[in-house]
């Protein structure tokens, strides 16, 4: 319906860091990332990937109460969803990028 209008001073376009996110969400907020791991069904690997996850949100968050649920989707993948506290869209976003640069990690949403 085109109802969102940031603010003049903000950037508007597909560079903007967090524009759409914090018109929608208020802040602080619980926020649930959703993550895909390839951890190849070994039990090992997705303990790793689950601490290396919580680890990941748990610096950029600070929030010691993370909620996490993870399961295996097929045979080579494994799912995660992680509950936790953020205070900004920029917090949400630099969690983002940190899970992309994790070698185990194939998608986030």
């Amino acid at each position: 319906m085109g109802k969102y209008d940031p603010i003049q001073t903000e950037m508007d376009n597909e560079n903007a860091d967090g524009n759409i996110l914090q018109a929608m969400i208020n802040f602080p907020s619980l926020y649930v990332f959703n993550i895909v791991g390839r951890t190849n069904g070994i039990d090992e690997i997705t303990e790793r990937y689950v601490n290396d996850v919580k680890m990941i949100i748990f610096e950029i968050c600070g929030d010691r109460e993370i909620g996490v649920e993870y399961f295996a989707r097929g045979k080579k993948f494994t799912k995660l969803k992680v509950e936790t506290s953020v205070e900004s869209a920029s917090m949400i976003t630099q969690v983002y990028k940190e899970l992309a640069e994790h070698e185990l990690t194939v998608m986030r949403f």
